[in-house]
């Protein structure tokens, strides 16, 4: 047991105060009248204190009632019992790694030449339908996924378990993603053996007015990378960029700006139309006019790439829409920006870094995480109380019954006290009737 307010206990001294008052209080003495004094001895008044309690019953009362008036400002808590679990209930979450580097073919029993993440999805299946409720996320990024799939698994009856597919990149997974989580929840891994790629690899990407084209080659024991400059090759683009008439000048100027960040080339980077509209533009409100919500799966997935690009200083008014341009779906976004400024350069920079699709270079990294670390990283889940909602280790007791409990016995003190007053004068009445009679 324990209390809210531990210190209102103290007011439990308070029931000495009615045995003091019942002490101290001084009876009402009788008058007798006699008719004469002259044959009693004389005597000094001595004074009388009560040495004796009197009326217990009503002092009963009045402690019992202090005592339930102290409890209720106290208020008690009972302790919250860990409830056991099912045995063999598994809440469990899976974590499936999507991203490029599982693209590469699977090796080991059972792969026939699949890519690892069609193996991958099987063995997510498996571990699914051996437990008792279980969410499948399939994701690039398995270290942010981390946190909701825990989330999830806490949420069920049960162990709670998180275990991750993948074929554990270095960079895929670090050891705080999962000592961040919480203390109760098991995590697991689960490795996909690949391939890795014995053919070179090349990289393209734009400096400025140049191409860099970097050449990977993997050899016994080591990794050479042959980096190339060429000049830029100018190529049609579906990037269209609207500005107002005053700052037109300044367009290929900025987009020269924009390149010199340096921009992956991916093959398909220009398959989708994209129009950027910034303040000042002539067309710009006609085209938010005709525009609509998303409708394109590879519309969100630009717009959310540029939305979250770290070039976009916080606080940037970017908008994305869809409109449709002879028969064709465009991506449209809307600043509120010029386009010869900070925010303006940025924009574009940030849009044809989410139209690349060239592989991120973290994906191309051969290494892998040592089976062993992962083993030192593994964990059981913990049992664990259900959450409460008012407290994780005790639950409030409804203090309402002791305040009732204590206008009650002040109720029947009352009572009480009412009907000994009434007795004593119906005693005394009779007595000094008698008295007088004589």
């Amino acid at each position: 047991m324990s209390w809210a307010n531990p210190f209102a206990l103290i007011g439990l001294g308070a029931i000495v105060l009615p045995i003091l008052i019942h002490l101290m209080a001084r009876a009402r003495a009788r008058q007798v009248s006699v008719p004469t004094l002259r044959f009693l001895e004389g005597t000094r008044h001595q004074p009388a204190r009560r040495t004796t309690l009197q009326d217990i019953p009503l002092l009963s009362l009045r402690a019992a009632a202090l005592i339930a008036v102290a409890f209720a400002v106290a208020g008690p808590m009972r302790r919250a019992e860990p409830v056991p679990e099912p045995d063999g209930t598994v809440a469990r979450a899976v974590v499936l790694d999507t991203s490029p580097s599982m693209q590469r073919t699977a090796v080991g029993a059972g792969a026939a030449g699949q890519s690892a993440v069609a193996v991958g999805n099987g063995v997510a299946d498996s571990l699914a339908q051996a437990a008792t409720a279980a969410l499948i996320v399939r994701t690039s990024d398995p270290a942010a996924a981390l946190a909701g799939a825990a989330a999830w698994a806490l949420t069920r009856p049960g162990r709670a378990e998180v275990i991750v597919v993948s074929d554990f990149q270095r960079g895929t997974i670090e050891q705080r993603d999962i000592t961040a989580l919480p203390a109760g929840v098991g995590v697991a891994f689960r490795k996909v053996g690949v391939q890795q790629g014995a053919a070179p690899i090349e990289r393209r990407s734009r400096q400025g007015g140049v191409d860099l084209v970097a050449r990977t080659e993997f050899t016994a024991g080591r990794t050479n990378v042959i980096y190339t400059v060429t000049p830029r090759v100018v190529r049609a683009s579906d990037l269209e960029i609207l500005a107002a008439r005053a700052d037109r000048a300044t367009v290929v100027a900025v987009r020269a700006a924009a390149a010199a960040i340096g921009v992956d080339d991916g093959p398909d980077s220009l398959a989708h139309p994209v129009v950027i509209a910034f303040a000042g533009a002539d067309s710009s409100d006609a085209l938010v006019a005709e525009s609509t919500a998303l409708n394109e799966p590879w519309q969100a997935d630009i717009a959310v790439r540029v939305l979250r690009d770290p070039l976009l200083r916080p606080g940037a008014t970017v908008s994305a829409r869809a409109i449709r341009r002879e028969g064709r779906e465009v991506l449209l976004f809307v600043s509120g920006a010029a386009v010869a400024t900070e925010d303006g350069v940025a924009l574009i920079a940030a849009v044809a870094r989410a139209r690349s699709t060239a592989v991120a270079a973290p994906e191309l990294e051969p290494a892998t995480l040592a089976d062993s670390a992962l083993a030192d990283w593994a964990r059981d889940a913990g049992a664990r109380v259900p959450q409460q909602t008012e407290s994780p280790n005790s639950l409030p007791t409804s203090t309402r019954w002791l305040w009732l409990v204590a206008l009650l016995l002040l109720g029947v003190e009352a009572v009480l006290r009412r009907s000994s007053a009434f007795t004593n004068r119906a005693t005394v009445a009779p007595d000094l009737a008698a008295d007088d009679a004589v």
